[in-house]
């Protein structure tokens, strides 16, 4: 079984970084402590603020859940997984080049 941990602001619940994992293959208290730690050296080397960016809840307020996913193997679920990461990276850069766009229209 595929489970998927997500670090959570409080209390708007905008994912900060989540993870996927096979039961068989890990432990859960496991995956988010690595998922903690990450999260701690992402903020640490200034990759990430240490607030949400959406509605700018300090991590104090960041939580982690995790819950069953619809896969039952990482095999069957990486490859949409994959495609998911890669439509939040296209839907990210949007609005900037979106706000470039206008931008050079106005000027």
């Amino acid at each position: 079984m595929v489970l998927i941990i997500q670090c959570l602001c409080g209390p708007k619940r905008h994912c900060i970084m989540g993870a996927a994992y096979d039961t068989a293959d890990r432990d859960g208290c496991d995956v988010k402590e690595e998922l903690h730690d990450v999260i701690k050296l992402m903020i640490a080397t200034g990759a990430i603020n240490k607030w949400c960016g959406i509605c700018e809840a300090p991590t104090s307020e960041w939580f982690y859940e995790t819950a069953a996913s619809r896969f039952t193997s990482m095999e069957e679920a990486l490859p949409i997984l994959i495609r998911a990461e890669e439509e939040q990276r296209r839907r990210a850069t949007r609005p900037t080049i979106d706000g470039f766009r206008a931008h050079a229209k106005d000027n």
